[in-house]
């Protein structure tokens, strides 16, 4: 699997369960986007605590 700029690094593995719904895995290869991960992680956790931050004062 070709590592072009842009693209995604890792591996995607579809698995079919016996009703036919795909589930999708993907296998992270490199550390940068372990960093990466725990950045989009971090990001998304703030955005959910201003989130409910802001249902609570409402």
């Amino acid at each position: 699997m070709p590592s072009l700029l842009g693209q995604e690094k890792g591996m995607i593995f579809i698995l079919k369960e016996k009703n036919g719904i795909e589930y999708f895995y993907k296998v992270m290869l490199f550390i940068d986007d372990f960093y990466f991960f725990r950045f989009s992680f971090s990001f998304f956790r703030s955005f959910v605590v201003t989130w409910m931050n802001k249902i609570a004062l409402n």
